[in-house]
């Protein structure tokens, strides 16, 4: 399988006076900033390759009913529409990513299964949170040992990650339910991916993946000849590919308000 790697960045200019008067290093806080704005735009580049599979289930209904057309999606996150999904997952054979995690001695924990990851919106965690099944993080039985950045719990065999960059089609479904978030009239859809091992791959190019790039007053040569300006940059080269469609899965839902 191949895939054409794509090049991307930003930059901030900083003027002389600025660098002068400011008490901060602007230029030192500027990598910083953009560092995180590279990691979150270069995430976003992998998500939209991810949420473009042919593999979805899209609710129509809050009881779980589902069909596979996004203009559809009127319905919320339910433990029925979550059961499709990992059944979706285990019917390809799908290979689980970690294994089950036992009970402790603590009061109130519970074991975890075998797991897939889903990724999900913290406006659809908002929904999920109440789905009966769902088992929070301080629900874990080993819980600094095995939790992941962002981790909100586990419902049967997936744990998931909620994050603000989860894709959202904007009015892109149905009309609007009541107490439903939408736009125009139409369902907001959200879109929480689901996977099993070996669904995608990620294609940095090695050495080039990601640079800082810093240069100061002075740097410029003639273009910049009374030295009033410099910059902070990244950069980074890479691309996202979807290995096989049949272990992941794509979950279009709506949100409450």
């Amino acid at each position: 399988m191949t895939v054409t790697l794509q090049q991307y960045g930003d930059f901030i200019t900083a003027t002389d006076v600025v660098t002068w008067v400011s008490r901060d290093q602007v230029l030192t806080e500027a990598a910083e900033v953009l560092g995180e704005q590279g990691a979150q735009s270069v995430d976003q580049v992998w998500r939209d390759v991810l949420v473009a599979g042919s593999n979805v289930f899209c609710a129509t209904d809050d009881s779980g009913a589902t069909d596979s057309t996004r203009t559809n999606v009127d319905g919320l996150i339910s433990a029925v529409f979550l059961d499709k999904l990992q059944r979706q997952l285990k019917q390809q054979n799908a290979k689980f990513f970690n294994k089950m995690v036992n009970a402790s001695t603590g009061v109130g924990t519970v074991p975890i299964r075998q797991s897939y990851w889903g990724i999900t919106h913290p406006d659809v965690e908002y929904t999920m949170e109440g789905v009966s099944g769902f088992r929070a993080v301080h629900e874990y039985g080993q819980q600094q040992s095995v939790m992941q950045p962002y981790e909100i719990g586990a419902y049967k065999n997936i744990r998931f990650c909620s994050t603000t960059f989860a894709k959202i089609f904007l009015g892109g479904g149905n009309t609007t339910g009541s107490g439903h978030k939408g736009t125009g009239g139409k369902e907001d859809v959200y879109a929480t991916l689901v996977f099993g091992m070996n669904a995608y791959g990620i294609v940095p190019l090695t050495g080039h993946s990601f640079e800082n790039i810093v240069k100061p007053l002075g740097s410029g040569g003639t273009a910049d000849p009374l030295n009033q300006r410099a910059t902070s940059a990244w950069k980074a080269m890479t691309a996202a590919i979807i290995l096989n469609d049949a272990f992941m899965v794509r979950g279009e839902t709506g949100a409450l308000l």
